[in-house]
């Protein structure tokens, strides 16, 4: 009798996962770092070159906007990997899959809902006008409070608006519940909303995009299934490291955004292909190539030591607190006499970050953890006692 190798042999935790998701927060930290420069809602004239170590860190400063392609791709994976077969069996119903996504989400994004609302308010009275964001209203209060701020009812980004890929994450784990508890968690039902939400970006440009990169990392861990059961795991595994490194040359060249927009011309001609084309690329190849690749490359790995696991642990936190910290660095600058130039120090940089992951890291530790411990306890608990 052949045993077949590595069936269901799959690690408890994908360490290279979660470090790779760390750096992505960090990622879009430093992408938005232009924020700095920005003129009321709108980028303004600064020196792209010129911000701090920008000779080390142009790829974040550039590309850094994809970081949110690759969260919603990695939780697709993670979703897939983790709850796809206990949902679709109904080992996990519906109100513990919401108390699991409720208190890892909740209590962080209201704590730094209140504390924007206080510093916006704080940036009008001092200067007449908030900082980046303009819809500090009641109405996107209310949306933000019930996590809706991207459900397409918004006006626009308001409050602390990088927490509109978690909005829509929120959705998406509604709609991979009910799918996998009705279709299962299978390849037909995901190629076609993974083609859904491509075609969607040109109408719901926030929704289809979330959906489109989700539905990707689902097939992604499909195919990362099957590649476990290969014969030629070793073939596939140093294959796809050749293929990542070689999309990624190809995309921070540029080339192969222009040799895919010329082909998608020639097909589907329109005035939202430059978007389309960046996406079926990036989210559609790119993204799940690379992420296929670490989750093989750790898989064929001996190794269980994740040096760099404190960044997985930290990249919500980061990601939720990096704008209210923005939002304190301009207007104590702005309080002290400096302008904006005072953002091209590198020591400023330097300063920030510092800041930002002591904090990340204090509040992971002191409030995220705990808070997400006490409601598990106590909501899953009342059920037990039911």
């Amino acid at each position: 009798m052949q045993i077949e190798p590595y069936i269901d042999s799959r690690p408890k935790y994908l360490g290279s996962l979660d470090i790779a998701r760390g750096i992505a927060a960090l990622a879009v930290v430093l992408w938005h770092w232009q924020h700095f420069f920005f003129t009321g809602p709108f980028p303004g004239a600064f020196e792209r070159l010129n911000q701090p170590f920008y000779t080390y860190l142009s790829i974040f400063y550039e590309h850094g906007w994809m970081a949110v392609d690759f969260f919603f791709v990695l939780s697709g994976f993670i979703f897939f990997r983790i709850y796809g077969q206990s949902v679709s069996e109904r080992k996990i119903g519906a109100r513990d899959f919401f108390i699991l996504r409720f208190s890892r989400l909740y209590p962080l994004h209201l704590l730094t809902l209140l504390l924007v609302a206080t510093l916006q308010w704080l940036s009008i009275k001092t200067s007449g006008k908030p900082f980046i964001y303009q819809l500090n209203d009641t109405y996107h209060f209310i949306l933000n409070v019930f996590l809706a701020p991207a459900w397409g009812l918004q006006k626009g980004f308001s409050f602390n608006a990088p927490v509109w890929s978690v909005s829509i994450e929120l959705l998406l784990y509604g709609i991979f519940f009910i799918v996998a508890r009705i279709f299962q968690a299978k390849l037909w039902p995901s190629l076609f909303l993974a083609f859904f939400g491509f075609i969607l970006q040109g109408y719901s440009e926030l929704i289809g995009r979330g959906l489109f990169a989700f539905y990707t990392g689902g097939l992604t861990f499909l195919l990362f299934q099957l590649l476990l059961r290969s014969k030629y795991i070793a073939f596939w595994t140093h294959g796809l490291l050749v293929i990542s490194l070689s999309a990624w040359t190809l995309t921070l060249t540029g080339l192969m955004t222009r040799l895919s927009g010329k082909l998608l011309n020639s097909l589907l001609p329109g005035d939202s292909l430059p978007a389309k084309t960046g996406s079926l690329w990036i989210v559609g190849l790119l993204l799940p190539i690379s992420l296929l690749c670490l989750a093989m490359l750790e898989q064929r790995s001996e190794s269980r030591r994740f040096p760099g696991k404190w960044l997985g642990e930290i990249s919500y936190s980061s990601y939720l607190i990096h704008f209210p910290l923005q939002l304190i660095f301009f207007m104590s600058a702005k309080s002290l006499g400096f302008d904006q130039h005072i953002f091209y120090n590198p020591y400023v940089w330097l300063a920030y970050f510092a800041t930002l992951l002591g904090l990340s890291i204090v509040t992971h530790r002191t409030f995220e953890l705990p808070m997400q411990r006490v409601l598990r306890d106590r909501l899953l608990r009342s059920k037990n006692k039911r």
